[in-house]
């Protein structure tokens, strides 16, 4: 969806709301080049970039002050605030909501997150190692080589899927009718101040030998727990001198049947989505572009093989590429919305000689290329129009508007939309016939009577302009025959 994502996000409300397995943002860093915001999100495009400083009076190119008026970390602040709040409401209880960022705005980031879904819904701040080589050109002698990627959770039920777990580490050199075991320390992490009751003695009954923890750490397991675990056999005395005991962990006692995810990612680096794009394009066209690997990684453990995945700043399209790779690696069929306001290109750049003018046209262009790995796409555009339709509108006006009324109405953009009675008609079925919307600023009796005639669930009127009378008329015809939902609504303009 090309458009201002604050202004796409009140539209999307209606149908998504709860929706979303994955939002993923990766929002501008603000390091004093990106784009910010407006305050005005309905002001037209060219006031806009005037505003935030990328065009001047006379329409030349130009880029925002990196702190101006002194607010740099205000102005990002005030951007992502209604941003994200508005995201929440799509989450899914079982959704998560994942934010790239830097260290520049990171600390501030979580306290509005913190406050917004609460802290109890925080999962994670993962480390991405997002530079291979360190910078030599760093003016403090430091390498800042990673980046963040903040998590959190719809619900307490949300988890991780988690990793493969390593399958050589468990053996059965005993023939244990158990199954397969690995060993593994029993040793805690409190000392006796903090712990005394993870302090104490253990016996081999074998042996007699007795085992005590260091006094640094203590066991795992209380006395009564540890007890149990000797008696079953589940823990392994040494038989050398120096050794110390340790726990026999069989695979199918296993909470989980994967390894925990690292809350540190490495081997896929910021390079990587750089080389991708200009694969992809004949050019990379977009500074630090997040390869769809690292992007990849995160709807893999957050998300079923139906999940809508949401990315707001959608920039290359990057989460539209790794939700189609995702889909490719388990035959998914997970859906994305991306959202990506039309931000002019520079004249002289690459993308523009070959015909893209904003960062919206190299996101479709993207998505375009990687359609066959899993799944196409539709393109949308977020316009300005009037309340009412023109007599002699185009057919594609009349699409555009059963579309957003669709969505205003509750149904998603996916939703099956057929135009009924030819060319130049304006009654749409909605959904197999399960919804009919008429767009006449006048509906006709006799055209309204066959709308009920036809018993879909609900009928979905565009500003109609008839008799009040008629219309109560017209609602109680509808429930007699079996049409309980007769709505009416506005045009969004």
């Amino acid at each position: 969806i090309e458009g201002d994502n604050l202004e796409v996000l009140r539209l999307l409300l209606p149908a998504y709301r709860g929706a979303a397995g994955l939002v993923y943002l990766d929002p501008p860093y603000n390091t004093g080049g990106e784009l910010i915001y407006p305050d005005n999100y309905r002001a037209p495009l060219r006031a806009y970039l005037q505003l935030t400083g990328q065009h001047g009076d006379d329409g030349s190119r130009a880029r925002a002050a990196a702190r101006r008026g002194g607010h740099r970390h205000a102005r990002w602040l005030s951007m992502m605030y209604p941003r994200l709040a508005l995201a929440r409401e799509l989450l899914a209880a079982h959704g998560f909501l994942c934010v790239s960022i830097s260290e520049l705005e990171c600390a501030p980031l979580r306290l509005i997150l913190d406050e917004l879904l609460g802290e109890e819904a925080f999962v994670a701040q993962l480390v991405w190692r997002a530079r291979k080589l360190s910078d030599a050109r760093a003016k403090t002698r430091v390498s800042i080589d990673h980046e963040y990627v903040l998590v959190y959770r719809g619900g307490p039920e949300a988890t991780f899927r988690g990793v493969p777990r390593d399958e050589t580490k468990f053996k059965n050199p005993d023939d244990d009718p158990r199954g397969p075991w690995m060993s593994r320390s029993m040793l805690g992490l409190a000392d006796r101040g903090r712990r005394p009751r993870l302090h104490y003695a253990i016996t081999d009954p074998a042996t007699g030998r007795r085992f005590s923890p260091p006094p640094a750490s203590g066991w795992r397991y209380g006395q009564e727990t540890m007890a149990r675990m000797i008696a079953e056999g589940r823990v392994l005395f040494p038989r050398r001198a120096g050794g110390r005991p340790r726990e026999k962990k069989f695979r199918a006692a296993l909470q989980h049947a994967r390894a925990t995810f690292p809350s540190i990612i490495d081997g896929v680096y910021t390079g990587d989505g750089t080389r991708e794009l200009r694969e992809l394009l004949g050019f990379h066209g977009f500074d630090f572009p997040k390869p769809s690997e690292l992007v990849r990684l995160l709807i893999e453990q957050t998300t079923g093989p139906d999940a809508l995945i949401v990315d707001l700043f959608a920039g290359s399209g990057t989460t539209g590429h790794a939700v189609a790779r995702q889909n490719a690696a388990d035959q998914g069929a997970r859906r994305y919305l991306c959202v990506q306001l039309p931000e002019p290109l520079a004249a002289r750049t690459e993308a523009a000689r070959r015909g893209l003018a904003t960062i919206a046209d190299i996101t479709r262009a993207r998505l375009a290329r990687v359609a066959g790995e899993g799944g196409g796409f539709r393109a949308f555009r977020l316009v300005s129009t009037e309340r009412g339709l023109a007599a002699d509108a185009r057919e594609d006006e009349l699409d555009a508007r059963a579309y957003a009324l669709a969505l205003a109405a509750g149904y998603p953009l996916t939703v099956e939309i057929e135009r009924v009675g030819g060319p130049g008609a304006r009654v749409y079925s909605i959904a197999g016939g399960r919804v009919v919307l008429c767009l006449e600023g006048r509906v006709e009796p006799a055209r309204l009577d066959a709308m009920i005639a036809a018993r879909p669930g609900a009928i979905v009127l565009l500003d109609p302009r008839c008799d009040g009378e008629r219309l109560r008329e017209a609602a109680r015809a509808a429930k007699v025959a079996g049409v309980h939902d007769l709505r009416l609504v506005n045009a969004p303009g």
